[in-house]
C-alpha cells in the first residue's frame, strides 16, 4: 500500500473559515435583544383613536361622514347593546353597518376606531434594517 494511501499519513482535513456559521444563534444576547425589539415595535403600527365628544356632537360628526369610513374596525359602545366590535362596511345617514351588526346612530354613545399608521410602519422597516444591518456588523465584527 503507497504511503499516502495510508489512514494516518492522510493530511487532516483543513477547516475552512469561509464556511463557518456567522449568523447569531439563539441564545446570544444580540438575538435576544433584536427578537425583544420585534415584539416592541409592532405595538406602533396600529393607532387607537378615540373620540371623546357629548353623543349629540359625536352623531353629527357620524352623519356627515367626519369620522368613520368603510373598511375600518370600529369599537362602539351603545345605549341599548353595550360594546360592540366590528368591521364597518357601510356607513349611511342613519346607520353603520358592519357585515352582521347593524348599529343605528342615535343609539351610540361612544365611539373608538384602530387606524394602520403607515408612517410609523415605515419607521419601524427602516429602524429593523438599520437594527439587523448593526447587529450582523457588531456578530462578524467580534467573531
Amino acid at each position: 500500500m503507497p504511503y499516502w494511501a495510508h489512514p494516518i499519513s492522510r493530511p487532516a482535513r483543513v477547516p475552512q473559515p469561509w464556511r463557518r456559521n456567522r449568523v447569531p444563534r439563539l441564545g446570544s444576547a444580540s438575538a435576544r435583544v433584536v427578537i425583544l425589539f420585534g415584539f416592541f415595535s409592532l405595538a406602533g403600527c396600529v393607532s387607537i383613536q378615540k373620540f371623546e365628544q357629548p353623543p349629540p356632537l359625536l352623531r353629527d360628526a357620524l352623519r356627515n361622514g367626519e369620522l368613520v369610513t368603510p373598511g375600518q374596525h370600529v369599537s362602539v359602545v351603545t345605549a341599548s347593546r353595550g360594546e360592540l366590535e366590528f368591521r364597518v362596511t357601510e356607513v349611511d345617514r342613519n346607520v353603520i353597518r358592519g357585515r352582521e351588526v347593524e348599529v343605528p346612530i342615535d343609539d351610540i354613545v361612544a365611539l373608538q376606531t384602530r387606524r394602520i399608521d403607515f408612517l410609523a410602519s415605515a419607521s419601524v422597516a427602516a429602524g429593523w434594517y438599520v437594527l439587523m444591518v448593526a447587529t450582523a456588523y457588531l456578530a462578524l465584527a467580534l467573531h
